[in-house]
């Protein structure tokens, strides 16, 4: 009789514990984060657990745990493109992964005048961001 109590609650205590887990997860994947406009370089083979630390230290991100697991679960691991993107506030941690699966880079705008050789062209886009 003391052994079936004994069971009951540690089921019990584990049932809590998955629950609190699932919903930090919930928490840490679905709220937006508040923080200052982030700019973010990905480069070519940089492993997701890499990227998960980078975002989370820029802000960006709440747990890089729980982005990396999501990434993983969601398939979305192996589709991280690289280059640079910007991170305006408010996004959350799967909209961070979906921007950077579609490859959302960020954009510049330049203007090359027509007439200029390939070395003032190769001169002002070295001036440019």
């Amino acid at each position: 009789m003391n052994r079936k109590v004994g069971i009951i609650i540690l089921s019990l205590a584990a049932l809590i514990a998955a629950a609190v887990g699932a919903g930090y997860f919930a928490i840490s994947i679905r709220l937006p984060v508040a923080h200052d406009d982030a700019t973010f370089y990905v480069q070519r083979g940089t492993p997701l657990v890499m990227i998960a630390e980078q975002l989370k230290r820029a802000g960006v991100i709440r747990s890089a745990v729980a982005f990396n697991f999501y990434a993983r679960i969601s398939g979305a691991d192996r589709k991280i493109k690289a280059g640079e993107y910007l991170f305006p506030n408010g996004l959350s941690a799967r909209s961070v992964l979906h921007k950077m699966v579609a490859g959302d880079y960020r954009l510049y705008k330049i203007t090359l005048i027509e007439g200029w050789t390939y070395k003032q062209m190769a001169a002002y886009l070295a001036m440019q961001p």
